[in-house]
């Protein structure tokens, strides 16, 4: 049978579907879940500009709150997997061209994606292991679903990279990167620098000053988290924010709430929330509870209070009192997403502003992943509108 090229494909889609007025197309592809809208950008050149456009984003956004999606990526970065809790399904994500070998997503923000590549170069070499260590980077903010990308270049105050943060202005369209990590001045002396897309350029922030008395430190994630201006990180048992405006690190005076790990500070709808985890051992005798606890910080007096758990019915699918597991959790908006790769992939889901949890099917796309593959998960919100 006779293949037909792109373009004529393109061209009868334009016949087709050009009949259309404008206005009923925009009132047809504003229903559509995202997913089957990104793809109908190949229907045709029409439903392309459309799809693309401030007018159907406007539409869209009348109907449709900010939605929040659980990804999940893995290397190498061939595709980018994703949940959509509204509808309980996986989708299949194809990863952005640059998104591929010795690339990394270190953090999202409003649709888009903020990605490091590490390239070979002369004076890079390898370990004892024999595997390649890498002195060159370049950073790349892409929208996975306009495929629209840019090329950021790079400071030179942070060499390790230890803290990374994102946050999205949809009122200007523009976004913030925070970096935090190992500089030149020394072990005590972490440099910051700060990103902003409406200037195109970093500026220097406040030194995060280690105390003295710390010959160990550890943070407990990589991505800080960004509520009403400030980015909040955790270390060891201090949780620290830094003030964009000011650009100073600052730590909090509230107590962290005893545990026996600290999993993930959280930016959800209600605020600062934090996931901390109990040993099986601290479980009280037929305790059929998830072992995890969820804080809310109470601004007004600087305490951490005790949220809703995960009931029951769903402590028995999820966890076994048997032996110890390695969980993660992320959220966002009204979702968080706590999960486990112990021996397959399984998660749980919780509706912040409903207190609900579901567990998240089962899903092929999904198989066979192992730790070793740098499993990473992150909140995602899907938006055209979004601009690099």
């Amino acid at each position: 049978m006779e293949s037909t090229s792109p373009t004529v494909k393109s061209e009868r889609g334009d016949a087709l579907w050009g009949k259309l007025p404008d206005a009923l197309t925009e009132n047809i592809l504003a229903r559509l879940p995202i997913p089957i809208l990104a793809q109908s950008r190949l229907v045709c050149k029409n439903w392309n500009s459309i799809i693309l456009s401030d007018a159907l984003t406007e539409l869209r956004s009348q109907n449709n709150p900010v939605e929040t999606w659980f990804l999940i990526s893995w290397k190498p970065q061939k595709s980018i997997v994703v949940y959509d809790p509204s509808s309980r399904h996986w989708h299949e994500m194809p990863a952005h061209s640059l998104i591929a070998g010795d690339s990394q997503i270190l953090g999202t923000a409003g649709g888009l994606l903020f990605v490091v590549s590490y390239f070979k170069c002369s004076s890079g070499g390898t370990d004892s292991e024999g595997h390649w260590y890498y002195e060159d980077f370049q950073f790349t903010v892409c929208n996975p679903l306009t495929g629209s990308w840019r090329k950021i270049s790079c400071n030179n105050s942070v060499l390790d990279i230890y803290i990374v943060g994102m946050t999205y202005n949809h009122q200007s369209n523009s976004y913030i990167i925070l970096l935090c990590g190992s500089s030149a001045r020394g072990k005590q002396y972490l440099a910051t620098e700060v990103y902003e897309s409406s200037t195109d350029c970093w500026t220097d922030g406040d030194d995060f000053i280690l105390p003295e008395s710390e010959t160990h430190f550890e943070f407990v994630q990589r991505e800080a988290v960004c509520v009403d201006g400030f980015f909040f990180c955790l270390l060891n048992d201090t949780v620290h924010a830094y003030d964009l405006q000011r650009g100073k690190w600052t730590p909090l005076p509230a107590k962290v709430p005893p545990t026996d790990a600290f999993i993930s500070l959280l930016g959800c709808c209600s605020g600062l929330l934090m996931v901390t985890e109990l040993a099986p051992l601290q479980l009280s005798p037929g305790d059929a509870s998830l072992p995890f606890r969820i804080w809310e910080l109470e601004q007004s007096t600087m305490k951490w209070v005790e949220k809703q758990m995960a009931p029951p019915s769903l402590s028995n699918t999820f966890f076994d009192p048997g032996w110890h597991e390695d969980y993660y959790v992320f959220g966002q908006g009204e979702w968080l997403c706590l999960w486990t790769l112990e021996e397959d992939f399984r998660a749980f889901a919780y509706d912040c502003s409903r207190k609900q949890w579901h567990q998240l099917p089962r899903s092929h796309l999904l198989e066979g992943l192992d730790w070793l593959d740098n499993l990473c998960g992150m909140p995602f919100e899907p938006s055209f509108k979004a601009r690099v």
